[in-house]
């Protein structure tokens, strides 16, 4: 038995208590057993090891419902030559160009990379959308292998292209397909392949951004219990538009929050969606229900499409997917105002501990069971390796 302590307790139960200002929850392999007082847990679990959140909020994980691992080896990129005006040159002049490039090799360093800053910023669930087209036989499963590596929940997908011709897209699809029968025999509750229904929309059928979509096709998503998923920092650095939040969610869709591998903070991204649904209505007081619904909400019911845990909850039964954040407040914190404590005092960088699926990942800012050090280097030996590539020169 784990007992972690020493903070406030934010559940996210709706048919339970949603704060405990001294709170405590009690976990035991993957799920978690209790949350109570902390008083009452410690006498009730006299034996149980104690993990100290030092005054922090102990709140459920996040779950990204978007994002591209391609992208991680990306950060400080510049591609000689590369200057986009549109979306069809940042595609093919960046994101095509680096999975052009991208070898197995890239593809788990990627994976790596992007899981480590999952943990630091209490990311415990991603939903991802891969590509590499240099190396594609075989990519899923390099990527599934670092998500047991880190400890991180991973639906995944291979992006499927004839941009590059046809023997490439029918790789795509047997990648597809491999990784879709592995999931069914292996049965691991931390591993899912990512697959609609075969009629394309459907209630497992996840749609990406959806910004140029009109009132017929909005019924349509609606009519077939497609989910959506916004991405907005990409969006706007993209140029691309606006997704229709509000008129989505009046539709009733399942409309859930992404990165689109922009970052890997959550809050960031909510943060984003936030403002930029203001500025879009030209009204300063709509979307909060809606984007902070998408990311609490709204995205654990997506998770729940894919993986047999429950997620986004503390409470007893669900999964240990737990992380304390090092916020102290200053004005009244309740679970009534969470939320404009984490959209206006809170960054993923505040993260200080995450325990995903009952394994502590992360403690007090220091990786468990993981040489971060030894992971940096090889991961930037596989950048170096991407961009001279891309730039024909060395690093």
């Amino acid at each position: 038995m784990n007992l972690l302590t020493n903070g406030r307790v934010i559940t996210r139960d709706e048919g339970g208590k949603g704060y405990y200002e001294k709170g405590a929850v009690a976990y035991e392999g993957t799920k978690i057993v209790e949350v109570g007082e902390e008083a009452a847990l410690r006498a009730k679990y006299p034996q149980a090891e104690i993990i100290d959140a030092k005054g922090g909020v102990i709140m459920p994980a996040f779950i990204n419902a978007h994002t591209h691992i391609y992208s991680a080896l990306a950060r400080g990129l510049s591609i000689v030559g590369n200057n986009p005006t549109n979306f069809y040159e940042v595609l093919d002049g960046t994101w095509w160009a680096m999975d052009r490039k991208l070898t197995l090799e890239g593809s788990r360093a990627s994976a790596d990379a992007l899981y480590i800053d999952c943990i630091k910023q209490g990311v415990t669930t991603i939903f991802d959308h891969h590509a590499a087209y240099c190396e594609i036989p075989g990519s899923l499963f390099q990527i599934g292998e670092s998500a047991k590596k880190f400890g991180i929940r991973s639906c995944l997908c291979y992006e499927v292209s004839d941009r590059d011709g046809e023997e490439k897209c029918l790789q795509a699809i047997k990648e597809n397909a491999d990784w879709i029968t592995y999931c069914e025999q292996q049965k691991d509750p931390m591993l899912a392949a990512m697959f609609g229904d075969h009629g394309i929309l459907g209630d497992k059928t996840i749609l990406g951004h959806c910004i140029h979509v009109n009132p017929a096709e909005i019924e349509l998503i609606q009519n077939t219990h497609t989910m959506v998923v916004n991405n907005p920092e990409s969006n706007m650095s993209n140029a691309v538009g606006v997704c229709p939040v509000l008129p989505l969610s009046k539709a009733g869709i399942l409309l859930g929050l992404g990165t689109d591998a922009w970052t890997n903070d959550m809050i960031e991204s909510l943060k984003a969606a936030l403002c930029v649904q203001r500025l879009n209505a030209c009204l300063p007081n709509v979307a909060w229900c809606e984007v902070t619904g998408m990311l609490f909400k709204n995205n654990a019911k997506i998770g729940a499409k894919y993986f047999p845990d429950e997620l986004g909850v503390l409470k007893a039964g669900a999964a240990a997917d737990i992380i304390v954040m090092d916020y102290k407040p200053y004005t009244p914190f309740s679970d009534e105002n969470i939320d404009g404590h984490i959209l206006f005092g809170m960054t993923g960088k505040l993260c200080r501990t995450t325990i995903a699926n009952g394994k502590l990942l992360m403690k007090d800012r220091e990786l468990i069971g993981i040489d971060e050090e030894a992971e940096n280097a090889h991961i930037l030996e596989a950048a170096k390796k991407l961009w001279g590539a891309l730039n024909h020169r060395e690093y």
